[in-house]
């Protein structure tokens, strides 16, 4: 009959042979030969009565080293698994924590590579903010460190910054609370004054307008600082407007991009070849005018004229159209570099015939290219002594137009009255002088000649006294 082995760690019976307990799996070679010597020991040497004390033995314990055993794995992954989780619950809450999640956002705004969508919100909590919108709003913070600094103490201090707040709303990993920066959303209003204008935001084209609608409605979006463009088409130019707008909560925010056109006259030389912005448009005609009706304004609207005098082309100072509609002036009129205005054309002619109207003046003189030695300061010295008898006064009364000869040369013509005392009678003429030459020496204007005139006057009228 075999012997009956037995599993050491579970002590169900085994066959002989067995290496690996059936129930539990234990290795059994070894051990379970330790178990049969151990109890053929037992079997073979009952406890015996000793003879010399009376006492019964006990059986040596050390004669059976039962094996511990071992930690169930059903029981120790679960509480494993439990610890873990208990300790990244305790490390995310903090890492989660409203005072860490406002320091990631604030360390953000500082950064412009930074995306902050995730820290963002708004009352209409359905709307996930996105990046484009968040970057919008970090244009306000844009290299001021002091903002986002005074901007994270009121939101530490009150939870408040502003129109803003700091709230949670939602959650990250499903677990833990997510704070987040909310405000009422804003609406923008971009008007235009053009159909068929395409109508961008940030780069990114957002409607069309139409003839009975030149206004497009933008939101709800995140509060921050836009870029809206407006791009069309007027009389065959292309015009466009561009304007960084700040879109505050509400639907307080119009944003007009109006393609600008004007209405204006130019005014110069007759026959004057325009130039508006190195582009050819036109000529004055010949009473030296030309109008311009709803003319597309670019790049400022740059005006010139050039004209053809003596076969050789004079062009005029640049003027900006822009510049004189936004001054309420709608009549262009380029001057030349160094030309004579009319006003200082008739002051310096006025000097010139009052002054010489009572004989030669050195001091008049002064007011002719090369003095005294000038030919027309001599011809008008001796006009007026031949008239000196009857010439009551003599009067400069009108600059009729000025004509540019260079830079810093001009041709005037200009009308003078004449008053006569003769007898019982008082004779009153006008003559124009055509052809007159006035230059700039020195920073100062003077006459190199002073025109040609009729033998007959432009017109007389007699009084009696």
């Amino acid at each position: 009959m075999s012997e009956n082995r037995f599993c050491p760690n579970c002590g169900q019976k085994v066959d002989a042979g067995e290496k690996f307990c059936a129930n539990c799996g234990y290795q059994l070679s070894e051990d379970v030969e330790k178990v049969e010597e151990n109890k053929s020991l037992e079997s073979s040497n009952p406890t015996e009565v000793s003879q010399s004390t009376g006492q019964f033995s006990q059986p040596n314990n050390n004669n059976y080293n039962r094996p511990k055993k071992p930690i169930n794995k059903k029981v120790m992954i679960p509480v494993v698994v439990l610890v873990v989780l208990i300790g990244a619950y305790i490390a995310g809450n903090k890492y989660y924590s409203s005072q860490n999640q406002l320091n990631r956002f604030t360390t953000a705004l500082s950064n412009s590579d930074s995306d902050v969508s995730g820290y963002l919100t708004t009352t209409e909590g359905s709307k996930k903010v996105p990046k484009e919108e968040a970057k919008a709003f970090k244009k306000q913070f844009s290299g001021s460190q002091s903002s986002i600094y005074y901007m994270k103490q009121s939101l530490m201090s009150n939870g408040s910054y502003g129109n803003y707040s700091w709230v949670q709303s939602g959650r990250r990993l499903f677990v833990f609370p997510a704070y987040k920066l909310q405000a009422d959303p804003g609406y923008a209003y971009v008007s235009t004054n053009n159909k068929n204008v395409k109508i961008y935001q940030d780069g990114n084209k957002i409607a069309t307008t139409k003839d009975d609608s030149r206004t497009v409605k933008v939101g709800p979006i995140y509060p921050g600082k836009y870029t809206f463009k407006a791009e069309g088409t007027v009389n065959g130019e292309k015009l466009s407007s561009k304007k960084d707008f700040y879109v505050k909560s509400g639907k307080d925010n119009n944003v007009e991009l109006n393609l600008s056109t004007a209405t204006f006259t130019v005014k110069g030389m007759k026959d004057s070849n325009i130039y508006i912005n190195g582009k050819k448009v036109g000529k004055l005609d010949s009473d030296g005018k030309k109008k311009f009706t709803n003319y597309p304004i670019t790049n400022g609207l740059k005006l010139y004229l050039t004209t053809d005098v003596n076969g050789k082309e004079i062009k005029s100072k640049q003027v900006s159209v822009e510049d004189k509609i936004n001054q309420g002036v709608h009549t262009i009129t380029p001057g030349y570099k160094g030309l004579v205005s009319k006003d200082e054309a008739e002051s310096l002619l006025s000097s010139v015939f009052s002054g010489l109207r009572y004989g030669a003046s050195s001091s008049t003189a002064d007011y002719f290219i090369d003095g005294e030695n000038n030919d027309s300061y001599n011809e008008l010295v001796e006009f007026f002594k031949s008239i000196e008898d009857h010439l009551e006064d003599v009067d400069v009364v009108k600059i009729n137009s000025i004509t540019p000869l260079g830079n810093n040369k001009a041709e005037v013509s200009y009308s003078v009255k004449y008053s006569f005392e003769n007898d019982d009678q008082r004779k009153v003429q006008q003559f124009t002088y055509n052809g007159a030459q006035i230059e700039k020496e020195d920073g100062e204007y003077k006459v190199k000649s002073i025109g040609k005139t009729g033998s007959s006057p432009d017109w007389e009228r007699r009084y009696d006294d």
